[in-house]
């Protein structure tokens, strides 16, 4: 009995060694997809013309790339970065774990040079399968690249959000910077975007992109990176969205209704071969832009602060969006408010015409009541 049952495990353990090394050696790596990808989803505006979806595709050097970057990514995504062979294997087994434990991929354990592999080479499924060829692709990549050439790319490579792709698009987008002069907080939030761009994007939602800036500054603390001094400073950072970040509220709405529509994130979207047809008028959304965050439209609360604000300007003949705008970063398409008292015709005088309860002469008293005591 005790024979059969080490006949039975040697014969599992073979065939899972067959069957890792078929999936293992069934990859090669491509050099020509390691350099930053482009994006080739293509939208149409209202005259057939191409909007530009390529301007977020800009390549930096890693000398021209602040050590605050590295140090927040390295912190963050790969602490063994500059020990490892291309896979942490610690990393990798407590990962493991806790996906057992879990009962599904909750935790991949990949590492920069792993992500790159994904990026530039692979899918995003979270299969065993990818996960395999992640890993050959990695040892492969550290082999034939530096660990400052794979860093440099592995920036470049990245999707940071609201159709960003790489690190010098980034910076100019969210602090209007260049790689080279973004500051420690600055930094940990580019960090912080990558694991989820939709959520921890800070003009998509500035709470959360803050709260994970700190976890970032924390880390980077622990691992000697920054000193206290530095983290608390990082702690006192208010972000600003720039007057000028180059990202356009129209092409951003459309992005995120097509990634609704069809079930995929925004960076598949922007690598895929779908052609968006839109509403765009491109001389009407700089009018709406110009004119929405111009002094003339400016209104402040009861405090002083500026109040938030968003256009949505519609062609009445099609029904479609042909312009928008929205001061804080929000969607202002997917933006929800109650619509206060221009819901009274259609949900209550409309009705009671309908049913005879009034007519067009009926006369309403409809200032507010005061109570009696």
């Amino acid at each position: 009995m005790l024979f059969i049952v080490i006949c039975v495990i040697l014969s599992l353990i073979i065939t899972a060694a067959i069957v890792f090394s078929a999936i293992y050696f069934s990859v090669k790596l491509d050099d020509e997809k390691i350099v930053a990808e482009k994006a080739t989803l293509k939208i149409l505006g209202s005259d057939g013309a191409e909007i530009d979806c390529e301007a977020f595709n800009r390549y930096v050097t890693y000398e021209n790339i602040n050590s605050n970057i590295i140090n927040a990514f390295v912190s963050l995504e790969d602490k063994r970065f500059f020990t490892h062979n291309g896979v942490d294997y610690y990393r990798l087994a407590g990962a493991t774990i806790k996906n057992v434990k879990y009962g599904y991929f909750k935790e991949g354990g990949s590492t920069i040079t792993q992500q790159l592999a994904k990026n530039t080479q692979l899918n995003s499924e979270k299969t065993f399968t990818r996960k395999i060829k992640e890993m050959k692709l990695a040892h492969d990549i550290e082999k034939k690249y530096s660990k400052v050439e794979i860093l440099e790319m592995y920036l470049n490579a990245i999707y940071y959000g609201n159709g960003i792709y790489g690190i010098d698009s980034a910076c100019k987008n969210y602090f209007d910077k260049s790689p080279a002069e973004v500051s420690v907080a600055e930094s940990a939030i580019l960090a912080g975007i990558v694991k989820n761009p939709s959520k921890y994007s800070p003009i998509n939602n500035k709470d959360k992109a803050l709260e994970r800036m700190k976890l970032v500054c924390g880390l980077m603390k622990t691992q000697n990176y920054i000193n206290e001094e530095e983290y608390e400073e990082a702690l006192r950072y208010e972000y600003v969205k720039p007057s000028d970040n180059g990202i356009n509220p129209y092409i951003n709405a459309a992005l995120s209704e097509a990634c609704e529509i069809l079930g995929v994130n925004e960076k598949n979207l922007l690598k895929s071969k779908y052609v968006i047809e839109c509403y765009y008028d491109e001389k009407l959304q700089n009018i709406v832009e110009n004119l929405a965050s111009s002094n003339d439209f400016s209104i402040k609360t009861y405090g002083g602060k500026a109040a938030l604000s968003s256009v949505v300007l519609c062609d009445n003949a099609s029904g479609g969006v042909i312009a928008c705008y929205s001061s804080d970063g929000i969607n202002p398409i997917a933006f929800r408010r109650s619509p206060g008292s221009c819901i009274k015709p259609v949900a209550v005088y409309a009705p009671a015409l309908e049913r005879k309860v009034i007519t067009e002469a009926t006369v309403f008293n409809d200032e507010i009541g005061r109570a009696h005591v």
